[in-house]
């Protein structure tokens, strides 16, 4: 599991497993969340925070008998997920939010994948559910070999007649800096976007992405507001802010919903973005 501050695991609560036993088991654990937590935005937690507040699988995979199998020769990068938000986030002063992380190692050969799913709870409501979760354990050379992800927008079936609204207002910068990106996580759509969003300086709850330590990323090199069948509203590259190697959980799974809505001008009229209750991420 990784160290604090992306700790975010608090208590092991309950455990039903075989130590050493390579089997199903299964682990509950809580996470608190307070109104002085580091990752809250706009006194939500958000869903990549809670996705990844799931992580107690590594403790029952470590705790299954992995670690005595790969000796520390393999990774283990996620393979993907489905998750569902049944109702809104959790948010500050809430009651702890219960995790159900469920879990099973295979074994196809060298590589071992692992299968987990489990479910979240804040003030004993549901508020997350993710299924079909995989993982697998490679070593540096198979991930170095690997086709990564095997998707493409020119591999999707486009709608011949899909609704294309035009934008709002038009930005016309086409690169974005440190300064803009940062402009943005405070809710500056005028000093981020420019000339046609005067109106975001009367603002009060402006679309942003999450600022301070949840700010990942740094700058927009290339930058497309067209939308066009086919391409990205946003077709954007970015760096992070941070070190380049290792993975980055999906802290920033809300960020493009808000660039999106922000720079088509969707947001001049003082409307906010909000999560929607039954979103799904995933296949």
């Amino acid at each position: 599991m990784p160290q604090p501050p992306l700790l975010l695991a608090d208590r092991v609560v309950g455990l039903h497993a075989v130590a050493g036993s390579m089997g199903l088991g299964t682990v509950w654990t809580e996470t608190d969340v307070r109104e002085d937590s580091w990752f809250l935005h706009r006194g939500f937690m958000p869903a990549g925070i809670m996705i990844e507040a799931g992580q107690a699988d590594l403790f029952l995979i470590s705790y299954l008998g992995v670690d005595a199998l790969n000796q520390g020769r393999r990774r283990l990068p996620a393979a993907g997920l489905r998750a569902d938000l049944p109702r809104q986030p959790a948010s500050a002063g809430r009651d702890p939010s219960l995790r159900h992380p469920r879990g099973q190692p295979r074994a196809p050969g060298e590589v071992r994948l692992f299968f987990f799913h489990y479910d979240c709870t804040s003030d004993g409501r549901p508020a997350l559910t993710v299924r079909q979760g995989q993982a697998g354990f490679f070593t540096e050379e198979e991930l170095n070999e690997s086709a990564g992800v095997l998707w493409t927008p020119e591999g999707q079936t486009i709608k011949a007649d899909a609704r294309l609204d035009p934008p709002a207002v038009t930005c016309t910068r086409r690169q974005l800096s440190a300064d803009d990106v940062r402009a943005f996580s405070e809710g500056d759509l005028f000093a981020c976007f420019g000339p046609g969003f005067e109106a975001g300086q009367a603002h009060v709850r402006t679309p942003a992405i999450q600022n301070g330590k949840m700010l990942l990323v740094e700058r927009v090199l290339e930058f497309d507001p067209r939308v066009v069948p086919g391409a990205a509203a946003i077709c954007g590259r970015s760096r992070p802010s941070g070190p380049t190697t290792g993975s980055l959980p999906p802290f920033q799974e809300r960020s493009l919903h808000a660039w999106h809505a922000d720079v088509r001008g969707l947001s001049t009229d003082d409307g906010h973005l909000s999560g929607r209750p039954g979103l799904h991420l995933g296949p």
